[in-house]
Formats: C-alpha cells, structure tokens, sequence
C-alpha cells in the first residue's frame, strides 16, 4: 500500500511541474499529507481506560511490533487502536478478528477522516462492522 501511494505521489509531482496553473507541493511528504486527508482510514479499537497506557506488551508479542497502537480520547477515556488501512476496511476486519483471538473480544472497527472520528453509521453499516 505504501509503494502505491509513493508511486501515485511521483505520478502527481511530475503532473504538478509541467502544469503552470497549481503550485507544486514543498515536498513529497506534504503531497502525501495532503492526499491522505481526504483518506478514510480504518483502525481497530481494542481497549478503554481511564488511564494512559504506554504498552500493549501481548500485541507487541503477536505481531512483532506495537507501531501500529495509537491511542486517542473521547468522553473522558483513552481509546486504543491497532493498524491503519487507508481506504481498506477489509483489512481492518482480518485484524479486528486477530485481536479477538488474542483476547480482546470487544474489538471493532473504527474510522477516522482528516484525524477525526467519524460516527456516521452509514459507513459502518455499509461494510458490516
């Protein structure tokens, strides 16, 4: 996924420098940025808590790395999440049935656009969640 998007990116900086009518982005990372805002990205949300957690060690275990964890707040509570599929909720599924299996059987799928967590329902109904 990452290949594609750095291929799709090449493609739009050599597009940018032979139009004369935009201005061309600072750098790749700014074009990606900018690309990826209008994303929706999916996560999987595996656990709440009152308190920050610094470390899942169990995920880390299972999948060799904890990079992927991140963690926001919403109504007074740190909600974790594992992955990021950029337009892929059917990746974001295999996970969410990876963590139940690891043990937390509360895990969904979440979805956020431009940083924010969207609740339209319509998305999550559309794709079975």
């Amino acid at each position: 996924m990452k290949k594609i998007l750095i291929f799709i990116c090449l493609l739009l900086s050599f597009s940018l420098v032979f139009s004369q009518e935009e201005e061309p982005y600072q750098s790749l990372e700014d074009m990606m940025a900018e690309m990826q805002k209008n994303d929706t990205i999916y996560k999987v949300q595996f656990y709440s808590s009152v308190k920050y957690i610094s470390k899942f060690k169990d995920v880390e275990k299972e999948f060799g790395t904890a990079e992927y964890v991140t963690s926001y707040k919403y109504q007074g509570l740190f909600r974790y999440t594992f992955g990021e599929y950029h337009n892929d909720p059917e990746a974001a599924k295999v996970l969410k049935k990876k963590l139940i299996k690891l043990g937390y059987t509360d895990a969904f799928i979440v979805a956020f656009k431009g940083g924010e967590r969207l609740f339209d329902l319509v998305i999550y109904k559309k794709y079975d969640f």
